[in-house]
């Protein structure tokens, strides 16, 4: 180990805690950049905007997701004709994927980590995800004020309500756009995610050989994925729904306004452990079973079809309840979401997207679609994007469209400089 190793805890805290950092200084030689508040966002976004300031200018940005079968890692540029995608890697976790418990997850992380960074330049800048149940996603209403009187109502406001401890957790908020002026109350969506897991998080990936500039949740990452290729209505609820591995991130919004965020631990791998256990088979031949099936013995009304043989009859029947679990806790949130909303629409949702490599089963996107009663729409997240010359023979990336917009979001923010604990705060 090297006598210089940064002190990690120390590093974050000064980033992401405004309460304990006061002004950061970055010294340069013999100059010292200090921070400067800035009119808008949180007031620990000037810390970071000087202790990486440098970094707004380097022209290469990745994100790195984290997920339960795969690590996927995108490494963008900026050029004169716009963002260019330079490289896209995803190193599969096999001891995560086949439905045991590995002794050691995070040496199984770690080493596929390596293996990424051993093909680009040293200490990229990457943006990484935070991917738990133990995050908190919300709305609250606090009276307005400046950012420290806002961040001390926050805190007040999640101690009474017993819904986390501002102690052993970063937070971080975003101010609801256009609200009333002549109020003296202000909603925002708050998140909060523990210390410690951010320490690991962060410990994780520099070790592999990265440098980390932003953390961000990864319902809000697929957000601003979107955003670069989608648009709606200011009054329009939407839905946005990625399906991994080991959960399924929900995020719900009217116009731009994030109402809800949640994580569901439902998702792939519940499927095939639900199949290996109802068809008693091991955990590899229920993945099989569910790539080839599907939902395909069910309509999208959630009839069966005919002219199946028995064994897409059981294995749709299987994944079928699963998927209800799944649309129940979806609808469940709908309701909560909205129940405050002015108007009398109930759970109507306008529009829905589907993300994540488990949506792309069999018969999913019908049934979901048929299920909140609402179309899928279809996303080509890459559609802005140049591709590097080199990146254009790479196979099989057309198949990868839709299964990385937590990576792809987050490599973004740290270009749009809207870096931030969890990519917050900037409206």
């Amino acid at each position: 180990m090297s006598q210089n190793r940064i002190d990690s805890k120390k590093l974050i805290s000064r980033i992401f805690d405004p309460d304990t950092s006061g002004k950061l200084k970055k010294q340069e030689g013999s100059k010292s950049i200090e921070s400067t508040p800035l009119k808008s966002g949180p007031g620990f976004f000037q810390a970071i905007r000087a202790g990486f300031e440098n970094a707004v200018y380097h022209n290469e940005f990745a994100g790195i997701d984290v997920g339960g079968d795969s690590i996927k890692f995108i490494l963008l540029s900026k050029k004169s004709k716009g963002i260019c995608i330079k490289d896209y890697q995803v190193e599969p976790l096999q001891k995560l994927s086949d439905g045991s418990q590995p002794e050691d997850p995070m040496k199984e992380v770690v080493n596929c980590l390596v293996k990424i960074s051993s093909r680009i330049k040293p200490k990229t800048r990457v943006g990484i995800s935070v991917y738990d149940q133990s995050v908190f996603l919300g709305e609250m209403a606090v009276p307005k004020g400046t950012n420290e009187e806002v961040r001390e109502s926050i805190k007040k406001e999640m101690s009474d309500q017993h819904l986390i401890d501002p102690k052993t957790n970063f937070f971080d908020y975003i101010p609801e756009q256009n609200s009333d002026n002549a109020s003296s109350i202000q909603k925002l969506f708050l998140v909060a995610i523990p210390r410690e897991l951010i320490y690991r998080q962060f410990e994780v990936v520099q070790s592999a050989g990265f440098r980390v500039l932003s953390i961000e949740t990864n319902p809000l990452a697929s957000w601003q994925a979107l955003l670069r290729t989608e648009r709606w209505e200011k009054n329009e609820r939407v839905v946005i729904l990625d399906v991994g591995a080991r959960f399924t991130s929900l995020l719900i919004v009217a116009g731009q306004r994030i109402l809800f965020g949640r994580l569901i631990p439902i998702a792939g791998n519940r499927f095939s452990v639900a199949l290996s256990e109802k068809l008693n088979c091991n955990f590899s031949k229920a993945e099989e079973l569910k790539k080839t099936y599907g939902l395909s013995a069910i309509s999208k009304a959630g009839i069966k079809e005919s002219n199946l043989s028995d064994e897409a009859f059981a294995v749709s029947g299987v994944l079928l309840d699963e998927i209800n679990k799944l649309l129940a806790e979806v609808n469940r949130s709908l309701q909560f979401s909205f129940s405050k909303e002015v108007g009398s629409e109930g759970g109507k949702v306008h529009r829905a997207y589907l993300l994540g490599g488990s949506s792309d089963m069999t018969g999913f996107r019908e049934y979901v679609c048929g299920s909140l009663n609402v179309d899928i729409n279809p996303i080509d997240l890459w559609k802005p994007y140049h591709l590097d010359e080199k990146f254009k023979t790479l196979n099989g990336f057309d198949k990868k469209k839709t299964l990385s917009p937590v990576a792809l979001g987050l490599a973004l923010k740290i270009d749009e400089w809207a870096i931030l604990p969890f990519g917050l705060g900037m409206p």
